[in-house]
């Protein structure tokens, strides 16, 4: 006897091996549910479940196995909440930054640069402004796994003298943002400083 599908639903199309595939697609989507719990989202949670499943058959992808056996205990070991020490071995995580683009000199001078972060892990954002390869502002703040948090990278003395200078002459500042999250790659932004 199939199993019961509510209305409306799409069940899994018919293979020789039958059940054996449902259940199998129950456990992938099961693996996906707790990745994603964990801060993961889109194409960082696929990576993440193909990159810990075991290998079953022949070494790499096969017809029979696909990538593997579905590992649930690896795809979440070192994500989020339930983060025991070490971390996993693989760097796909899912990491957000965002930053307005384009900005005025006077409320730059006033409260700094903000950029919202997140990152699957709990750890440190920090964010470094440049203007040609010179540091000029700096900022950090801790992050909770999976939670945003928005950094102020406050101007120090040169990045105060470039702003004014360029609010004096009425011309536009090019600023590079260099934003360092847990457990990922450093992620690179610019920043246009306005004058009006």
């Amino acid at each position: 006897m199939p199993p019961t599908v509510p209305p409306g639903a799409q069940t899994p199309p018919a293979s020789p091996r039958g059940l054996k595939d449902q259940r199998e697609l129950l456990a992938v989507a099961g693996v996906a549910a707790l990745v994603v719990s964990k801060g993961l989202r889109g194409q960082a949670a696929v990576q993440r479940i193909l990159s810990t499943a075991s290998d079953a058959g022949p070494p790499g992808p096969d017809a029979e196995y696909g990538a593997g056996i579905v590992n649930a205990r690896r795809a979440v070991t070192g994500l989020g909440f339930g983060q025991a020490g070490g971390g996993s071995g693989g760097s796909s995580t899912s990491v957000s930054v965002s930053v307005r683009r384009k900005q005025r000199i006077r409320t730059v001078l006033r409260r700094g640069i903000r950029v919202r972060c997140r990152a699957s892990g709990a750890g440190r954002c920090r964010v470094a402004a440049s203007v040609r390869k010179r540091r000029v502002a700096s900022g950090s703040k801790r992050l909770r796994a999976g939670r945003s948090a928005v950094v102020t990278a406050r101007l120090n003395r040169r990045g105060r003298r470039v702003a004014r200078r360029a609010l004096r002459a009425r011309r536009r500042v090019a600023v590079r943002l260099r934003v360092t999250l847990p457990g990922a790659p450093p992620q690179h932004r610019r920043v246009t400083l306005l004058p009006k």
